[in-house]
């Protein structure tokens, strides 16, 4: 009976461990999410400045790109 009371005290501890690490992922994803969504932001507003030479143009900022790569 013992053992018993056992293996549901670490079936309980792993379902409580297993629901944690999915609160995590979830969390994780939202903030992939996000990060994904400011770099397309970030890379369409690069795009634009490049099509109209302005980043080459202008010592900083050439300078603030290279330090991003």
């Amino acid at each position: 009976m013992t053992d018993l009371a056992g293996s549901m005290e670490n079936i309980a501890k792993l379902g409580l461990t297993i629901k944690e690490a999915a609160g995590a992922a979830r969390l994780n994803e939202e903030d992939c999410r996000e990060v994904r969504k400011r770099v397309l932001r970030f890379n369409a507003v690069l795009s634009q400045l490049q099509q109209t030479e302005m980043v080459s143009g202008i010592p900083a900022m050439s300078g603030a790109l290279e330090d991003l790569r």
